[in-house]
C-alpha cells in the first residue's frame, strides 16, 4: 500500500470521504465541504492508541495517507511511517502540498516530562503545524486535545465545553493553550 521511499499509501486515486467526515474548514475564506471524492491525508501520531485505529480506517476506506510518527515504526499492516520529533523539527511543507485533511494526533501524554516539553510539543508544535497546513493550502485541520483541557471538574458528573476551568498541570494546560491558540487564529 505505500509508495516506495515513502509512506504515502495510495491504493487508487478515486476515494470517498465517507458520510460521517465533518472537520473544521481552517482557512476562514474557504468553504466547508462536508464530503470530498477524493481524501488525501496527513497523520501525526500514527503509532499511538488512537493514531493506530484511525490510520487502519482511513487506509480501509481507501485514502491516501502519509503517515508520521515519534518512532518511525511500521503500521500493523506493514506501511511505513515518517518518523517526526516535533520537539526538534516541523512537518516538511511538501508533505503537507495536496494533502486535504490533516489528522493532529502526536503529542506527549502519560509521561513526566518537564513543564517546557508539553509547551513545546502540545501547544507550539500544533499551532506550527496548523499554520504551515494553512500556508500549504490544507482544507481541514483536526486536532485531537484532551479532556485534561477543561480543567479539574468540580464534582464527578459530566461536563460540557461551557464547564472548564484553566487546568493546573502542564500537560491539560499545553493541550488547552493549543485549543486557545487554534481558536484565535482560524476562527
Amino acid at each position: 500500500r505505500a509508495a516506495p521511499g515513502g509512506a504515502r499509501a495510495t491504493p487508487e486515486r478515486d476515494r470517498r470521504l465517507g458520510d460521517g467526515a465533518l472537520a473544521e474548514d481552517i482557512r476562514p475564506d474557504r468553504a466547508v465541504s462536508q464530503h470530498s471524492d477524493t481524501s488525501d491525508s496527513l497523520l501525526t501520531g500514527a503509532t499511538g492508541f488512537v493514531g493506530r485505529e484511525l490510520c487502519r480506517a482511513l487506509l480501509e476506506r481507501g485514502d491516501t495517507l502519509t503517515a508520521l510518527s515519534h518512532s518511525g515504526l511500521q503500521l500493523a499492516d506493514g506501511s511505513p511511517t515518517l518518523a517526526l520529533d516535533l520537539a526538534e523539527e516541523e512537518v516538511a511543507i511538501q508533505h503537507l502540498e495536496g494533502i486535504d485533511v490533516v489528522f493532529h494526533l502526536a503529542g506527549i501524554a502519560h509521561q513526566h516530562a518537564a513543564d517546557s516539553a508539553y509547551e513545546k510539543v502540545n501547544h507550539q508544535a500544533t499551532l506550527a503545524l496548523a499554520e504551515a497546513s494553512c500556508l500549504a493550502g490544507v482544507k481541514h485541520f483536526i486536532f485531537l486535545s484532551s479532556v485534561k483541557a477543561m480543567g479539574l471538574a468540580d464534582d464527578d458528573q459530566p461536563r460540557n465545553e461551557a464547564q472548564c476551568s484553566r487546568p493546573e498541570d502542564a500537560y491539560g494546560l499545553s493541550k488547552w493553550q493549543a485549543e486557545e491558540g487554534l481558536r484565535a487564529r482560524f476562527s
